[in-house]
């Protein structure tokens, strides 16, 4: 069964027969309805979906023309100061301004003369950044394209930080220096960089809205073509090659860091997280900054990957706070499709109770203590300067520790609307809470249980064993990274 594109002879993007007759559905309809009748919500997926599998038809009806986007001259140097700084909140710009973020950092890093052969025009790239923006549904609460922004970002910055990338804005010794002419270092090449940047806004492309364990729950033919593992992570890297293949298609030919690409994708998926906290252990142990071989490279860019989709819980309090309600809001969402389906629920803990303080604050100390912390601390570990990401990680779970042991309720964000709100762009080095604690930090792709009763029975966080804090000794999954199937060789 394919859920990818096809095209007809005039190589014209159209979708599958069973797709169009409607005799399949990407969500599993015919065993969903046995469940429910709510139909409604079971086409809004599918039709959700079907943008994904269209994404240059969907762009071209419904947006503009690349070249105009719609970004006032003043707010144009905002965007730019905002991205090279960690105090960066995606929740301060509009649609067209996060294109336009993603656009800098990707400019930046093409301008280098090693990858001239992956260079675009400026046209084309914003049409391939409009083109993977529609390819990510608005109506999703939290994996949309604002949160690919953001883990866009905090991927530029750690590859900024560990000098994988010259520095942004350009400074005038580098370029009187020549460092424009060939930029690498021994830890990752530019084109690792780019690959990596691309990894980050197509993480997520097509995002339903659903955790893996829903899908297979309700025997999603999606979750039967990738045989219930990864199965959201190896779609969205399939759709994304797709949308390459379209827009960008001398990445799309590289077969290495399309694969490269995919493996950082695949990484984002938490039930490998576990074996990511192995392979960083190992990496501890031996890790002197030398030449990598494959890899270690492949490693050292699926664990950047994962902090960057974690990273909204080591940003500024009020950003990371934000990015929590979202989630939770998301996750409320699914549950309340759950309940119309009349299925057992596939969230840890059950739906949240987004009333509950306590519960949200017991939820995020036990999701920061069992999979960010030890990310964070083992990655600055190895590379020294990310530690400041890491010390503000720690000044936020002691925020939640102490509004929970006070029994104080935890502020609110200003707006936790999906389009976003106004709050300040603090920097990172910016003391919060009336000069109290320092930076604060936020989270991103990763499952927060909203109860800290966790069982290990999740899709997303089968994690790691061993004596990390409040770790549980769960069944170990292969190490070995896997490929969607388009990718395999046949």
């Amino acid at each position: 069964m394919c859920f990818l594109p096809r095209e007809d002879s005039e190589g014209k993007q159209i979708m599958s027969s069973e797709h169009q007759n409607g005799r399949s559905h990407w969500l599993g309809a015919a065993a969903f309805q046995r469940h429910s009748q709510d139909r409604e919500k079971v086409d809004l997926v599918s039709e959700l979906m079907t943008n994904v599998l269209n994404p240059v038809s969907v762009w071209a009806g419904t947006m503009q023309d690349p070249a105009e986007l719609r970004i006032p001259s003043g707010r144009r140097q905002i965007v730019a100061d905002a991205i090279r700084s960690w105090g960066f909140s995606a929740h301060d710009f509009n649609q067209d301004e996060l294109v336009y973020a993603a656009f800098l950092m990707f400019d930046h890093v093409l301008k280098i003369q090693d990858l001239e052969k992956w260079r675009l025009k400026s046209h084309d790239l914003k049409v391939f950044l409009m083109t993977t923006r529609a390819a990510y549904n608005d109506s999703v609460i939290y994996h949309n394209f604002r949160h690919a922004i953001d883990v866009l970002q905090a991927t530029f910055y750690f590859l900024l930080q560990i000098e994988a990338l010259p520095p942004f804005p350009e400074t005038d010794k580098f370029s009187s220096n020549g460092g424009r002419s060939c930029y690498s270092t021994p830890l990752l090449k530019a084109a690792d960089a780019l690959t990596l940047l691309v990894a980050a806004i197509g993480h997520d492309v097509g995002h339903p809205g659903v955790n893996n364990k829903f899908l297979i729950k309700v025997h999603s033919p999606l979750a039967q073509v990738y045989s219930n593992r990864s199965v959201l992570e190896s779609f969205h890297s399939a759709a994304f090659s797709q949308i390459l293949r379209l827009t960008w298609k001398s990445f799309y030919d590289d077969t290495e860091m399309l694969a490269l690409m995919t493996s950082s994708i695949l990484a984002t998926d938490m039930a490998v997280h576990g074996e990511y906290i192995h392979i960083l252990n190992d990496l501890q142990r031996r890790f002197t900054g030398a030449d990598l071989d494959a890899y270690d490279k492949r490693s050292i860019c699926g664990l950047l990957i994962k902090c960057a989709d974690i990273s909204n819980v080591a940003r500024a309090w009020n950003i990371a706070f934000q990015w929590t309600e979202l989630l939770q809001n998301e996750f409320l969402e699914q549950g309340r499709l759950e309940e119309a389906a009349g299925i057992e629920t596939a969230l840890p803990g059950g739906p949240p109770n987004i009333h509950d303080e306590r519960s949200l604050a017991k939820g995020q100390i036990f999701f920061i203590e069992m999979f960010a912390d030890p990310l964070f601390r083992g990655v600055s570990e190895i590379l020294p300067s990310l530690m400041e990401c890491y010390n503000i990680l720690d000044d936020i779970i002691t925020i939640w520790k102490s509004k929970l042991d006070s029994g104080l309720e935890v502020p609110r964000s200003r707006n936790s609307s999906r389009e976003g709100s106004t709050l300040s762009n603090r920097s990172s080095y910016q003391r919060l809470e009336g000069g109290k604690g320092t930076p604060k930090k936020s989270r991103s792709t990763t499952l927060l249980p909203p109860s800290p009763n966790y069982d290990g029975d999740i899709d997303k966080c089968d994690m790691m064993s061993g004596d990390q804090p409040h770790s549980k000794r769960i069944k170990k999954r292969s190490s070995r990274l896997r490929l969607p199937s388009i990718f395999k060789k046949r």
